[in-house]
């Protein structure tokens, strides 16, 4: 399938849905798929199009920065790609691709990562996301909490996309953990980094 990506960001850039999306991708080429990502230019001295580990990456101008109009024009010059595509999967920036919308429609879905980083959610930000995920065929949320703030109910959720074999390369920590009696491994030392507030849901993580 000819798959088509859109985020705000994407690697080099560093962030959550760029791991997310990075990971997603590397298996997707590997099951044969055809990957392409559209995403904002972060840094002047990348380049417009390239490839990298067989995924397709277009970047948008960074002089198109918080222009809608503009941003639009981008999309709808791109309109071809859009209609060879197999599956849209938009993240977050749903917005993106109302100009080519018409032509999508069915085989676009979206994901919603976080918020909009603003607490209590905004009225404005929950009504935008409620349209946009009746507008997708199906829509993705990253943490089942995100419903408790919004208003759109999926039923499709995901904890992110990781590489379980990075989460495993510390030996020093497995070898220590070996040797300690079945009493003593229950005792963990957490330390937490982060905003104590309550988007965060930090008692529940304590719980």
């Amino acid at each position: 399938m000819k798959i088509l990506h859109l985020a705000k960001y994407y690697s080099p850039h560093l962030g959550g849905v760029e791991i997310h999306l990075k990971e997603i991708n590397s298996l997707l080429i590997k099951m044969g798929h055809e990957v392409t990502v559209i995403t904002q230019k972060h840094d002047t001295k990348l380049a417009d199009s390239t490839t990298h580990n067989g995924v397709k990456i277009i970047r948008i101008p960074e002089s198109f920065y918080n222009n809608k109009l503009k941003t639009w024009e981008f999309i709808k010059e791109k309109e071809e790609l859009f209609i060879k595509a197999d599956i849209i999967h938009v993240h977050d920036v749903f917005w993106w691709v109302l100009p080519v919308y018409k032509s999508i429609r069915k085989k676009t879905f979206i994901t919603f990562h976080g918020w909009e980083t603003k607490y209590p959610v905004r009225f404005n930000a929950k009504f935008q996301r409620y349209v946009y995920s009746k507008m997708a065929q199906d829509s993705i949320h990253v943490g089942d909490w995100i419903k408790e703030f919004y208003w759109d109910k999926s039923e499709n959720i995901t904890y992110g996309a990781i590489n379980p074999k990075r989460l495993t390369k510390s030996r020093s920590v497995t070898r220590k953990s070996s040797r300690l009696s079945g009493s003593a491994k229950k005792e963990i030392n957490v330390t937490f980094i982060g905003r104590l507030s309550r988007d965060n849901e930090v008692h529940k993580y304590i719980e």
